[in-house]
């Protein structure tokens, strides 16, 4: 039996949330909190296996460290299409929440009727998972496997990152590393549609780049960074000699942007790409590194003991997949280096 803890100010979203949920025979609800100051006390009583959480609850971020701190058990951040819904869950990953969901897609499961597949899977995928922590699993001691893609090729053309879990807080820090470069950056970063145009202007306020959300047909332009807008999936294509990119409804699997399918168009569709594979859950983008070394191109890979989790990198670690194994600060750096920093713009007037 999966135990939930749903955490939310509005009554009709708490019952919205237990008719869904309880749908399912394995899941119970086993609290419903309309007070965030009340959830650490309430997750150590009765020991939850998901926390669903409204992002825009006041003392939710509070709530979301300190549960992460003590890895208690993953949260789950729930928000509207709104920009203020949207700034305040890119602020709840930050601060350790595991995933998210939108509000829009729990009330429209209830209204029609429907179990909301997205909600009833994320919160079993998380409950068998259990707590995200600071650290990965693979010991600090534990020297690199030898990878087979050592090539280093010309300079980069273009900048691929794929990340999941833990994503937002270290792309920060790799863009930050990394300052302007001389082409374009794509990220998918897994995360429900409405969240990303946050997301992208977080990063652009902290960093002072160019960063956008993704739209179709966006001509991807030197120092440009993009943000594969979420929910669905964006993939590299060509338009009139320039790299474009192109945004696709998503195939049948969990996560969304498919860091697999970017990672696959960049291969196929730029002459010198550059991967990165940063921290998250599962094997997303492995079959794309996989490409990446035949075509002997360099796949970056974030070290794990430095990931909140370290799934995403040992796949394409253990394949010997990895070009290089490194902290983010310096897998910041090393992109500038392949990718040709250049020089930030003056800000406007």
């Amino acid at each position: 039996m999966i135990r939930v803890l749903v955490a939310d100010d509005s009554a009709f979203v708490r019952m919205a949330l237990r008719q869904i949920l309880e749908r399912t025979e394995q899941i119970v609800v086993v609290a419903e909190l309309a007070d965030a100051t009340a959830l650490v006390a309430a997750t150590l009583e009765l020991a939850p296996d998901v926390v669903l959480l409204d992002a825009v609850m006041p003392g939710a971020e509070l709530a979301t460290h300190e549960l992460g701190r003590a890895a208690l058990c993953p949260v789950i951040g729930i928000g509207a299409g709104t920009p203020e819904d949207a700034k305040a869950a890119i602020r709840l990953l930050q601060r350790g929440a595991a995933d998210l969901v939108t509000r829009d897609s729990v009330l429209v499961a209830l209204d029609v009727a429907t179990l909301d597949r997205e909600l009833v899977a994320k919160v079993e995928y998380w409950a068998q998972h259990g707590a995200i922590r600071a650290v990965g699993s693979r010991p600090s001691s534990l020297p690199p496997p030898m990878s087979a893609n050592r090539a280093e090729p010309p300079r980069a053309d273009l900048v691929v990152v794929g990340a999941s879990t833990g994503g937002p807080r270290v792309l920060l820090e790799l863009l930050r590393s990394a300052g302007p470069i001389g082409c374009p950056m794509v990220i998918a970063q897994h995360m429900p549609a409405y969240f990303t145009a946050g997301l992208a202007e977080h990063l652009a306020r902290e960093t002072g780049l160019s960063v956008v959300e993704g739209s179709p047909g966006l001509e991807l332009t030197p120092g440009l960074v993009v943000v594969a807008p979420g929910g669905r999936d964006s993939a590299i294509g060509e338009a009139r000699g320039a790299l474009v990119l192109r945004v696709t409804q998503p195939t049948e699997v969990l996560v969304h942007p498919s860091v697999d399918v970017l990672f696959l168009s960049a291969a196929r569709h730029s002459r010198r790409p550059l991967a990165a594979v940063l921290t998250g859950m599962g094997d997303d983008g492995m079959a794309g590194a996989h490409r990446f070394a035949e075509r002997k191109l360099p796949v970056l890979v974030q070290e794990p003991e430095s990931c909140a989790v370290d799934g995403m990198p040992c796949s394409v670690i253990d394949a010997g997949l990895a070009t290089e194994v490194l902290g983010i600060s310096r897998l910041g750096k090393r992109v500038a280096e392949w990718a040709g920093g250049i020089e930030a713009k003056p800000p406007g007037p």
